[in-house]
């Protein structure tokens, strides 16, 4: 009788895909357990798909994982492999993940590869020579491969190398050309723009029938990934991470953008402003921005509604603990919405406002601008110290530097998206897609998630008392939230 064993074959890459590779394998394999007295039957063939064993190690390999979980499973300590390249490029994480791991569960694991009739050994003179050379060999690929992507990108400024194509788009001769598709993508930045979700996203469009870029249903991971994507923006950015030094190539204006500066420059607002007064998705429209006349204690929001025979009972209320007093949710926002709309349509016809935001675009600018030389300078300091530092051997110190820019080049990365941020509210007021964007707020119905959005836009405060009617204070320039910490 036949000994059972398991088997496993690893195909790298898509390229491999034209040379039959898991065939290939599969045969070699089926064919030494033939020969070798062994049976393997085919829900005990694993395979790993388009994986790499030199860019992911052996605990990364989800099938070789899976395989080991298995063997451990079903008792059985046999298992054969085409070749050792098959098994790893690292040349050490197959022994430590997934060959000790076995040999410490069963005493004994039995190894083979299609090359050889004796049980494989790690510490054999041969194996560890194939695995250096296996090692030797990736690296030198992947090294190529990194320096002619560099030179592609170099000498073809703006021409995407061969990838798969974003939804929304088709590529006709390397250029990226937006496709029916883009109307979908310019949806899920507008209803992002409005502080709606991207769970809430994907629920729409999978509830309109509205297929994904693999013909599936949308997940928020799909949405997450559209919305993170600069290319959409008509910007091509190339990250490469491997190699000694990680480097992004950008080429803003490459292909015709898909989605506004507008929408961007919102979605950047919004997530600041998210940061800043809490979740935009509440039924508590001034969440944080309800302040008691009497202590300046902010109020706190509870929400106390119940659900009797199918029935909603909302109670929802904004407290102030120090006081003892509370405000009922709906009372305050049927005020406040009145108001905030008639305010928002009085400041859109009113070119003073505009000039004022746009003056106040300018100085905010100006300000960034100048904390980000600052910056600069603190850094070219550094640099001078670290000399120092490394002429005297004072490892403390160079740890203290090495510290202290980190923090300089997360604070001057802050201070760059808000540069950013503030260039695409310029172009919004500039071209007038600010104020389109606002001009039918006073005749539509707005859901809670919209006003709690214009809200957090247009209002400083609303203060309330006990005794008297609240009293709504509204901005004069919409990004002095963002920016009074500058």
């Amino acid at each position: 009788m036949s000994n059972l064993a398991f088997a496993y074959i690893r195909r790298s890459s898509y390229k491999q895909q034209q040379n039959h590779s898991v065939e290939t394998q599969k045969a070699r394999i089926l064919d030494f357990a033939k020969n070798n007295g062994l049976s393997i039957p085919t829900d005990f063939i694993i395979i790993e798909d388009v994986t790499s064993a030199y860019s992911k190690k052996a605990n990364q390999r989800k099938a070789l994982m899976k395989l080991k979980g298995r063997m451990i499973e079903s008792g059985i300590n046999t298992v054969v492999f085409n070749e050792e390249s098959r098994m790893d490029r690292t040349g050490y994480t197959f022994v430590l993940d997934f060959y000790r791991p076995l040999l410490q569960h069963f005493g004994k694991v039995n190894v083979f590869t299609t090359e050889s009739n004796e049980v494989w050994s790690p510490e054999a003179q041969h194996v560890k020579i194939a695995f250096i050379l296996y090692h030797q060999e990736s690296t030198i690929k992947s090294e190529r491969a990194i320096g002619d992507l560099k030179a592609h990108l170099q000498s073809e400024q703006g021409k995407r190398p061969g990838a798969k194509v974003p939804y929304g788009y088709s590529q006709v001769n390397k250029d990226l050309i937006p496709n029916n598709q883009s109307e979908i993508v310019s949806f899920i930045y507008y209803l992002h723009s409005w502080g709606y979700s991207m769970k809430h996203i994907a629920d729409c469009l999978n509830s309109a029938g509205i297929p994904s870029a693999t013909n599936g249903k949308w997940a928020v991971s799909s949405i997450e990934s559209i919305l993170k994507n600069k290319v959409y923006s008509g910007t091509l950015e190339w990250n490469i991470k491997k190699g000694k030094e990680p480097e992004t190539f950008t080429f803003p204006s490459s292909h015709p953008p898909i989605v506004s500066q507008t929408l961007i420059g919102l979605i950047q607002m919004n997530l600041k402003l998210q940061q800043t007064y809490g979740r935009l998705n509440t039924p508590f429209l001034l969440l944080n921005k309800v302040v008691c006349s009497n202590c300046q204690h902010n109020l706190v929001c509870k929400n106390t509604s119940t659900k009797r025979a199918s029935r909603q009972y909302k109670y929802q209320y904004y407290i102030c603990d120090t006081c003892s007093y509370k405000w009922p949710a709906s009372e305050l926002h049927q005020l406040v919405c009145q108001k905030l709309t008639h305010y928002i349509s009085q400041i859109l016809s009113d070119n003073e406002y505009l000039q004022t935001l746009g003056q106040s675009i300018q100085q905010n600018h100006q300000c960034l601008e100048h904390c980000i030389e600052e910056i600069e300078n603190k850094l070219d300091s550094l640099l001078t110290k670290k000399a120092l530092a490394e002429t005297h051997s004072d490892q403390r110190l160079l740890t203290l530097i090495s510290q202290k820019k980190d923090e300089l080049l997360y604070e001057r990365e802050v201070l760059q998206s808000k540069v950013q941020l503030l260039d695409n509210m310029e172009k919004a007021l500039d071209d007038g897609s600010f104020t389109n964007r606002f001009s039918l707020i006073s005749k539509e119905k707005l859901s809670a998630q919209e006003l709690r959005l214009l809200a957090l836009y247009f209002i400083k405060s609303v203060t309330v008392s006990p005794s008297s009617t609240p009293t709504i204070i509204f901005t004069s320039d919409m990004l002095w939230d963002l920016f009074e910490t500058v």
